[in-house]
């Protein structure tokens, strides 16, 4: 953990306990927790306040994206209310060959979509099998190269330009006046 008041300083302890009642402040989240921590300097005072890091897994090695880049899709078919055909307009890409075997072996993995541009420069949809994650990224379990290039942003489709829009300059249609 960090304190507000040091934040270069990282301490490293375990959490003895964490009280059960949090108190919201500011639409965040506060949870008082006990850690016991060897404190000879006396760099520490009693109700400071500390950021706390829990550590829930690791993984060396892998292959990261963007959280903002996975798209999660539903395990089943969506199905719009009162009719029996599903919804054409979120389907996943087809499952990569591999990935019911990826999915037995990692059971609390998740699925999800990412964009990859393809050899023609073009985005393709891509279905992943992800790990672990923070607020920030995601461990790729299965369905990602590392030297795959993922898309991030929005992909907007050109309109085709027309020639009357081009008879001259942006503006209000000549002759509209008051």
């Amino acid at each position: 953990f960090t304190t507000l008041g040091d934040s270069e300083y990282r301490w490293q302890t375990e959490v003895r306990q964490v009280l059960p009642t949090p108190e919201v402040l500011n639409d965040v989240v506060l949870y008082k927790a006990l850690l016991d921590v060897d404190n000879p300097e006396g760099r520490l005072r009693s109700e400071m306040t500390a950021q706390v890091f829990f550590v829930v897994g690791s993984a060396k090695d892998a292959v990261l994206v963007p959280v903002m880049a996975l798209q999660t899709m539903p395990e089943r078919p969506q199905r719009k209310s009162g009719d029996s055909q599903t919804t054409q307009a979120r389907q996943p890409p087809p499952m990569p060959e591999g990935m019911r075997e990826a999915r037995q072996a990692h059971p609390d993995a998740t699925l999800a979509t990412v964009l990859v541009v393809g050899s023609d420069g073009e985005p393709v949809p891509r279905m992943i099998l992800t790990g672990l994650r923070t607020r920030t990224q995601a461990e790729v379990l299965y369905g990602l190269d590392p030297d795959e290039t993922v898309v991030t942003g929005e992909v907007k489709i050109a309109a085709p330009k027309s020639s009357a829009n081009q008879s001259g300059p942006p503006g209000p249609p000549p002759f509209m006046g008051r």
